[in-house]
């Protein structure tokens, strides 16, 4: 079997995807972690990977789905029947995923310090050292040798804070700091 695209009404995504699910349809509407800084603190929030694009499982009868309640619309090819994305390509979406969403590494840099959220190396530091399409290597020191290791892209995970709100503080106190001067002259 293959999939085929629809896009739903802004921030209906899970919605529609119940929705289509209650009428015997297969939807799928990847998720991803992104880390997000709310007053001072590194914040996890799952996000939908494609915005309001999400997948649904081609059947006999597919036009029923466009009628849901939240599908804005089918992409479509030349012949009004939908565009089909093949099962390799959604697979492949789906085996990014630790338990139900995508991690991704944006933000690592050389040499900072990482561990694996899953496997056997689990919770043992080592340090960020590059990364391409299909895995991030980091080096662990294995019996007093720097050894490269590889993972998945999105198996990783940043032991250092982020230190943003900090230096946000450090600047107010120096603005403070500056008026309060000024005033000591302006008036002495």
């Amino acid at each position: 079997m293959s999939w085929f695209v629809a896009i739903a009404d802004y921030a209906r995504q899970g919605q529609v995807v119940k929705l289509l699910s209650e009428m015997d349809f297969l939807a799928y509407a990847p998720k991803f972690i992104k880390t997000v800084i709310k007053n001072g603190k590194k914040i996890e929030v799952a996000r939908f990977l494609f915005g309001r694009y999400f997948f649904v499982r081609m059947k006999a009868g597919w036009e029923a789905s466009q009628f849901v309640r939240g599908v804005t619309r089918i992409l479509l090819g030349p012949e009004l029947q939908p565009l089909l994305i093949s099962d390799e390509v959604v697979d492949e979406i789906k085996s990014r995923e630790i338990e139900g969403v995508i991690r991704t590494n944006q933000g690592l840099c050389r040499g900072q310090r990482v561990t694996p959220r899953i496997g056997y190396l689990a919770g043992v530091e080592g340090r960020f050292h590059r990364a391409d399409r299909q895995r991030d290597i980091a080096l662990f020191d294995i019996i007093g040798v720097q050894t490269p290791v590889d993972f998945a892209p999105g198996v990783l995970e940043v032991l250092e804070p982020i230190r943003v709100a900090d230096k946000k503080r450090r600047r107010r106190r120096r603005r403070r700091d500056d008026r309060v001067s000024r005033g000591s002259f302006a008036y002495g």
